[in-house]
């Protein structure tokens, strides 16, 4: 991990303050968005000043593609209340929060540079996130693309507030405006951006060869039974990982007897899986099983395009529904592990 120096750090701070002091949240809600390309790999990032609504204060920034997706889906309200589509999403952020919330490193550089902080939403916290992982603290070209956006962003609200810009409802016509570097300083252009969907119900990804080949021997020996079960792949929102190293929430494999309510499987693993990788971790699953059930129920396209060709192959039913055993066995384990008990 390559951390900012002292002049990094000075000039995002520095940028911060900017921002703080200019207050462009008075102005601009969460929905005015805007691009702002890196300047040390060129990734684009999704701005959004925070702010409007009276609770959080600063700037966020979602990464790429899968940033992009995932704000719309926010703006349109989709998938609102999942968590799992904010863990697995790419993230830089300002928050302007309470000295408390800081953590000793970043109190740390603060005195380093001699600054001084007073009050709530005073105190500069910046974070990046990482698909799968915690919020952590941000790394040297990290540092560097987010002290830029910062200073993007207070000339995208200048503009505004002067009226000679407006952001209102752009995205959703397919249209962003995006700054971006070039040797003769920052320029603009306008960008089509389309939206991207999560529903792989048509290209779902074929099984690997060695998986083809387990299903097979499964499909000779298991016992069948006639019964339903729920199933489901979600974040569990706790924190894992050594001490020290970039923390990360895992996944859960869940099964759930859909009629008994009993749990037949539950299982972490790090959340940065590949298609093939959980695949594999559900035939593991099945291989232990004592018998096949006949029927297989999901939530979401994503969980059933994981299990799709698994489900296919062993001639088991595969459906998208409701999950009721399955959220009570959920509730429960969220329960017991926010209680400390891991």
């Amino acid at each position: 991990m390559k951390k900012p120096n002292k002049a990094q750090w000075k000039g995002l701070y520095e940028a911060a303050i900017a921002f703080q002091q200019t207050a462009p949240w008075k102005w601009m809600a969460n929905e005015d968005i805007f691009a702002v390309v890196s300047p040390v790999n060129e990734e684009i990032g999704y701005c959004s000043i925070l702010g409007k609504g009276g609770e959080e204060f600063g700037l966020g920034i979602s990464l790429g593609d899968v940033g992009l997706r995932w704000l719309m889906g926010l703006i349109e309200e989709e998938k609102a209340d999942d968590p799992s589509d904010m863990v697995m999403t790419p993230l830089l952020t300002l928050l302007l929060t309470s000295r408390d919330v800081l953590y000793e490193e970043d109190r740390k550089i603060i005195r380093s540079l001699g600054l001084r902080f007073r009050g709530r939403n005073a105190w500069p916290l910046f974070r990046s996130q990482r698909p799968g992982c915690a919020p952590w603290f941000l790394e040297k070209d990290e540092a560097i693309y987010l002290t830029a956006a910062l200073w993007q962003a207070l000339e995208i609200a200048r503009r505004v507030r002067a009226g000679d810009l407006d952001l209102q409802g752009n995205l959703a016509r397919g249209k962003i405006i995006t700054r971006y570097p070039s040797d003769k300083g920052w320029k603009e252009r306008w960008d089509s951006v389309r939206r991207t969907t999560h529903d792989r119900a048509g290209s779902v990804e074929p099984l690997e060869v060695t998986d083809e080949a387990a299903l097979l021997l499964l499909s000779n020996r298991a016992k069948r039974c006639s019964a339903s079960w729920e199933f489901d792949i979600f974040v569990v929102p706790v924190c894992m990982g050594p001490a020290g190293a970039r923390p990360y929430y895992p996944l859960c494999f869940m099964a759930v007897d859909a009629e008994r309510g009993q749990i037949l499987h539950a299982d972490m693993t790090e959340p940065w899986l590949t298609t093939s990788e959980k695949r594999q971790e559900v035939i593991r699953f099945l291989e232990r099983s004592e018998a096949l059930p006949e029927e297989i129920k999901v939530s979401s396209q994503d969980t059933r395009a994981v299990l799709q060709p698994v489900a296919h192959a062993l001639g088991i039913s595969l459906r998208v529904s409701r999950l009721h055993r399955l959220q009570e066995a959920k509730d429960s384990l969220l329960g017991y592990l926010s209680s400390g008990n891991l």
